[in-house]
């Protein structure tokens, strides 16, 4: 009120940021795709998409729902673009296990098609070069490889030394602006740290013997299920936050730098915030770089002191006793102009469950076990050992609050995954409960099949869930052909007979992981009912609907 000038000079200043930006949707039914299929016909959302993707000057995330068809689009999207003319080369980054499943609806979608498959069995080091080489040089409508294959296309050095010159040479530039004296030493002193990390860089600089990234010539990049590349690298002042993570990993480091090499990119995934509302962070620089430093929010701290809200609360510990303080940051602010922003690259579908042609969701139930004895023991000295990592009697070598939570979690699931010498029968277990309502289910409805998740427990020598589970069906009644293990379909060609068994019938109970049964896999024509024996890691695996 004391500075109206000032306040209008900051309310400019915001409006010409943020304000003022729609969303355009884009129509694709001028689309002709005129090798397509005849026997497909696209939803008019999927159309839609591949309008997006070819009419905009942005990069794109498909932000579909589940089972909204992103796979073909993508397809689609990488010929139209070849077939006209506006990418050159288009590289397509899938999940190790839907690649062969993703290639198979190429080749239905476009049975002539030229296309390139890097599978990982053949990505050795005795043959990396020559099948790069071939993606270098060939003409193909598109290249499919694994997640694994792609992580080890690196950048070269020099990328990575002249990247690290020039955030030299901006510091230096700051270190010369009339900061306060304290700041022009701290930028100083950084200066001074990257000069002795370039120098060293510079003498351990050495490349594959294969073609990096940047020689490949991929003028359009397109990643499926883009979440499990959220963990970039990103500055913050903003400590001991929980859900930030500023260090990140090496692979998305190196899918950040590809992304800035290509001339478009697409992320396609139906779960965009997984577990923290910063992963839009992350897809809005992957996606809208320049959009986000010509706004001044392309730092972690400026976008969260624009979009996002921090909250300290009570939270329940991980000896699953007691409340600690945690701070988070927890919702947003400042949607309307955020959702503008990002609705200029995403391409929303929400599923119309009542107009898709899907069968009813008849809801969810939590089956509540009591705890045993045994597991009452072992909470408790689950306890005494945070007590004893906090007051720091104990090397994190030793224990520390992860392996806590991680024996937590084995214990809640069954105490024989957390206390390896007991091996005597329980009387009740989640185990038993799981069986028994896959048992019902079974008997109930014919002709069906059941998945269960557990990501703990996996098969292996001795006790596991996987066996104990099976074994618990089998006495039930359930034929032990009719259960069967992802984890044992070791090839593609084994996974696809597997997944055809399930969806035929044969296979009645199928058990997996989610990394391994979840992404991408598609079992659903007789599936019946889907169980959680273990909580995963991420709100993003749980599979939800209204």
């Amino acid at each position: 009120k004391k500075t109206p000038e000032r306040r209008q000079m900051l309310e400019d200043a915001y409006n010409d940021a943020f304000v003022g930006y729609g969303y355009s949707p884009y129509d694709g039914s001028f689309l002709t795709l005129p090798d397509l299929n005849p026997n497909v016909q696209p939803y008019a959302h999927q159309r839609n998409a591949v309008a997006r993707i070819l009419l905009s000057d942005q990069n794109t995330l498909l932000c579909h729902d589940v089972g909204a068809g992103k796979t073909y689009e993508i397809i689609i999207s990488a010929h139209e673009l070849k077939r006209m003319g506006l990418s050159e080369k288009t590289l397509i980054v899938v999940p190790n296990n839907v690649l062969q499943a993703t290639v198979e609806a190429h080749h239905y979608l476009y049975p002539r098609d030229k296309i390139q498959v890097i599978y990982p069995a053949k990505f050795t080091a005795e043959k990396r070069f020559g099948i790069l080489q071939d993606l270098r040089d060939g003409d193909y409508v598109a290249t499919y490889i694994a997640y694994s294959s792609f992580d080890l296309i690196t950048m070269s050095s020099q990328y990575w030394i002249e990247q690290l010159e020039e955030e030299i040479r901006q510091l230096r530039n700051c270190a010369t602006v009339e900061y306060r004296k304290g700041l022009r030493k701290m930028l100083q002193e950084q200066v001074e740290a990257l000069c002795k990390k370039l120098a060293q860089m510079r003498l351990d600089a050495e490349d594959p013997d294969w073609p990096c990234f940047e020689e490949l010539g991929i003028t359009t990049l397109i990643v499926d299920e883009s979440h499990n590349y959220k963990n970039i690298p990103y500055n913050s002042k903003a400590d001991n936050i929980v859900g930030g993570n500023s260090t990140g990993s090496e692979k998305c480091r190196q899918m950040l730098a590809k992304c800035g090499c290509v001339d478009r990119v697409v992320f396609a995934t139906g779960t965009p915030l997984t577990n923290s509302i910063a992963d839009l962070f992350v897809i809005m620089t992957y996606l809208q770089p320049e959009e986000l430093e010509l706004r001044g929010i392309d730092a972690f701290d400026m976008w969260i002191n624009a979009f996002a809200e921090r909250e300290t609360g009570y939270e329940l510990d991980v000896d699953s006793r007691h409340l600690r303080l945690m701070t988070r940051f927890n919702s947003f602010r400042n949607l309307t102009e955020l959702m503008s922003l990002f609705s200029s690259v995403c391409d929303f579908h929400h599923v119309d469950t009542q107009n898709a042609d899907l069968p009813k969701w008849d809801g969810y139930q939590d089956i509540i076990v009591p705890k045993n004895a045994q597991q009452e023991a072992y909470i408790a000295s689950l306890a005494e050992r945070v007590e004893k990592v906090r007051a720091k009697e104990v090397p994190l070598t030793e224990d520390n609050l992860l392996k806590i939570t991680t024996d937590g979690r084995k214990c809640a699931l069954d105490i024989r995954l957390a206390d390896t010498e007991l091996d005597e029968e329980l009387e009740n277990s989640k185990l038993i409960a799981c069986a028994r309502e896959i048992k019902k289910l079974y008997d109930a409805y014919p002709d069906t099949c059941q998945i269960v998740f557990s990501d703990i427990g996996t098969p292996k020598a001795g006790f596991n869930v996987y066996d104990c589970l099976r074994t618990y069906l089998t006495e039930l009644g359930i034929p032990v052909e009719q259960v069967a293990f992802v984890h044992d379909a070791a090839t593609e060609a084994q996974r696809s007979q597997l997944f055809a068994d399930i969806n035929a019938g044969t296979v009645r109970v199928a058990i997996g992981s989610t990394s391994k049964l979840g992404t991408g896999v598609n079992v659903q024509e007789r599936l019946i009912a889907l169980h959680h024996l273990s909580i995963p890691w991420k709100p993003s695996d749980i599979i939800q609907r209204e």
